[in-house]
């Protein structure tokens, strides 16, 4: 178990939440309306994913076949789900997450995570979160690629490498459509990050601590710096849309911080520190959090209204995380990880506890 990644993860999961919560927020607090800061949650994780899949297939045991099928009984079935349920919304005439219109390719791209933009002109799938899962989607199948030539060529450089290579072929001929765009979009740059801090976590470990507070620091310096410059460039825009231009700001501005904050979690490894049990909660309930919250937050709008009491579903979103990881995203889990390798052994607590760090 990597203390320090389990506590980010709990960390970037409450920054998306907070991110959404900007509305209520802004009543208390009226600049954090307009400050797309908390949205770094998601870069956080793409980091976090990086480093998370090169040290949870160290040691050369992991096929690309194998890495795939428990990446996709991770991730799939909660997230099918949900997306089940916010489909069967739609057929009853709801309009869930405020989503305009739909069809059937939609239901489609967004159960495989296909990039595609919806009939309602927005670039997501229909639960509108799992933007971020295609990212991480296209992730595994270059990270799983990577392994199958493990036997001539280490698979981390090789993943941050294609990474390099993509985004720079995109900026070279500005693919149109949006799965071009996906699949060369400067986002990338942050699993390439987080890939090569996995390779170097060793080294970081037996750096002192003040490393770890100048990271943090410097991460805190990059961020209010780069959000300023940002909101003065794009003002409080949906970051989701704002194409090449804007993702190249957005790695500039959110993801470096991320980085660095990885990088000072993977210092203080190994320091001697328990992580607290609520926090280690939130960090296994971190994937459940983050796919129920929006729903939730519709439900609280309608009993709540959009004012500052929409705030009380934050611990109503923490404790249905956890009763959905423990009782719904833990048992499916298993399911499928037994019905797609019903010959394989279950792992220990604290190798399932890294391998699905990632979220």
């Amino acid at each position: 178990m990597i203390r320090g990644i389990a506590a980010l993860r709990a960390l970037a999961v409450w920054m998306v939440v907070i991110h959404h919560l900007r509305t209520p927020l802004g009543t208390i607090w009226p600049p954090l309306a307009e400050t797309p800061v908390f949205a770094a949650g998601v870069d956080l994780f793409f980091v976090i994913s990086g480093v998370v899949m090169v040290v949870s297939t160290a040691g050369g045991h992991t096929g690309a076949g194998q890495f795939w099928a428990r990446r996709a009984t991770r991730i799939m079935p909660l997230y099918w789900l949900v997306t089940g349920a916010v489909i069967a919304a739609l057929v009853m005439g709801l309009r869930p997450l405020g989503i305009a219109g739909w069809s059937g390719q939609d239901a489609l791209t967004s159960f495989f995570l296909l990039p595609d933009i919806r009939s309602d002109g927005y670039p997501a799938p229909l639960l509108a979160v799992g933007w971020t899962l295609v990212f991480e989607a296209f992730f595994y199948l270059i990270f799983g690629l990577a392994l199958i030539a493990r036997a001539w060529v280490e698979p981390g450089p090789v993943v941050a490498l294609s990474m390099l290579m993509l985004i720079s072929l995109g900026a070279l001929i500005l693919p149109e459509g949006h799965a071009g765009e996906v699949v060369t979009s400067p986002l990338l740059l942050e699993f390439a990050a987080g890939v090569c801090l996995g390779l170097f976590a060793r080294n970081l470990k037996g750096m002192s601590p003040l490393t770890a507070l100048v990271l943090v620091l410097s991460a805190l310096a990059v961020l209010v710096v780069g959000t300023a410059d940002m909101i003065a460039r794009l003002g409080p825009v949906d970051l989701i849309t704002t194409g090449r231009d804007g993702a190249f700001l957005r790695v500039g501005t959110f993801g470096i911080p991320a980085c660095l904050i990885v990088a000072a979690a993977l210092v203080m490894e190994g320091a001697c520190w328990r992580l607290p049990p609520t926090v280690a909660g939130q960090a296994a309930a971190s994937y459940a959090i983050y796919l129920i919250h929006m729903p939730l937050l519709q439900v609280g709008e309608k009993l709540l209204g959009h004012g500052p009491l929409l705030i009380l579903m934050m611990p109503v979103i923490a404790i249905a995380g956890v009763i959905v990881h423990r009782w719904l995203e833990r048992p499916l889990t298993h399911a499928a990880r037994a019905l797609v390798s019903p010959q394989q052994r279950p792992k220990s607590s604290s190798s399932r506890m890294i391998s699905s760090s990632s979220r």
